[in-house]
């Protein structure tokens, strides 16, 4: 199956390659979203700056999510639990399917040094997770 998110509230899946395409409501949580995870064929989570929603049943329903990181691009789940997001000057973690999240600072060697855009995320498993900045 494939999923895309996007500008207004664009969330849809395909399962003929992309020939057609089926939109779930999730789009009415949010304006936009510009991540979109799954970390099996149940679980999924998608991300925008305004909101996010969760999926526990492959996509056919959503729930609003609350908590979630701001301005997030890519995110990676490594089991239906743990999470990690990119951000801006930090990276979010989660430790209960994106219900919750917990921005972690990177250390600036240079004082008023520009603000760093986190370039991707990556997870081995729930211990073991990379930020690439």
């Amino acid at each position: 199956m494939l999923w895309v998110c996007g500008e207004h509230g664009l969330l849809a899946h395909s399962n003929d390659h992309g020939a057609t395409w089926e939109a779930p409501p999730a789009g009415r949580f949010a304006p936009r979203y510009d991540t979109i995870v799954f970390s099996d064929a149940q679980h999924g989570i998608v991300l925008g700056p305004w909101g996010s929603a969760a999926t526990a049943d492959g996509g056919r329903t959503w729930e609003h999510v609350r908590a979630a990181p701001a301005r997030s691009r890519a995110a990676v789940f490594a089991d239906a639990l743990h999470g990690i997001a990119d951000g801006i000057n930090s990276f979010w973690v989660t430790a209960d399917g994106g219900h919750s999240w917990v921005s972690l600072v990177l250390p600036n060697k240079t004082p008023g040094g520009p603000r760093r855009l986190m370039q991707n995320v990556a997870a081995l498993d729930a211990r073991h997770m990379l930020v690439v900045y």
